[in-house]
């Protein structure tokens, strides 16, 4: 959010030209301006937030087995531990082959197969977000089982992974605010657009 608040500042700078760099109190974009450094660095510079936190924690958190999954690894009591372990193995491999079969259907089919949680003009959103997210957890299933660990200092493709993530996160976040507060329809379509092919 803060990178795209820097880019917005930028334009909004070129476009107030003269004003907006003259200091006062009619001068709305100044003040932000200078205070987007501080968005950006204080929670650590976003390079870092992006290449290394964003995706790394949100898989662990988000996925229904992997945090389960790493607590019974580390259970004390080994043979509890691994009896936990291949229950929960045995049940990610069954949702990532529902996930695999369910996004080549999508994929095929366009999302058309998806069911939205409302009607209306968003219903097409709902089902694209659907199979976007279904596509995000395929990938990253094989991005960790693939490279493990090793993911993790994979920057480049952490740091695309939770490009991915953040892009599905604001485009949920612009649907629930269209929902809840009826933002218009033309906002909402253009960033949900714009999350989506970002």
């Amino acid at each position: 959010m803060t990178e795209i608040a820097r880019t917005i500042l930028n334009d909004s700078m070129d476009v107030h030209a003269g004003r907006a760099i003259q200091l006062g109190p009619l001068n709305y974009i100044g003040h932000h301006y200078f205070g987007i450094p501080v968005a950006i660095t204080v929670e650590g510079a976003n390079i870092l937030t992006r290449n290394l936190m964003i995706f790394g924690q949100g898989a662990t958190r988000c996925h229904p087995y992997v945090l389960k999954e790493m607590e019974a690894a580390a259970n004390p009591d080994q043979e509890q531990g691994a009896q936990a372990f291949d229950n929960l193995l045995f049940k990610h491999i069954g949702h990532a082959t529902k996930n695999s079969i369910m996004g080549l259907v999508n994929a095929l089919t366009g999302s058309l197969t998806n069911r939205a949680p409302v009607s209306g003009e968003t219903a097409k959103y709902y089902r694209h977000l659907t199979r976007m997210s279904r596509a995000l957890a395929v990938t990253t299933d094989v991005a960790m089982l693939s490279l493990g660990g090793e993911l993790k200092r994979r920057e480049m493709l952490s740091a695309r992974l939770g490009d991915v993530l953040s892009h599905l996160y604001m485009a949920s976040a612009t649907l629930k605010r269209y929902e809840d507060e009826g933002v218009q329809a033309k906002i909402c379509q253009w960033c949900t657009m714009r999350c989506n092919t970002a």
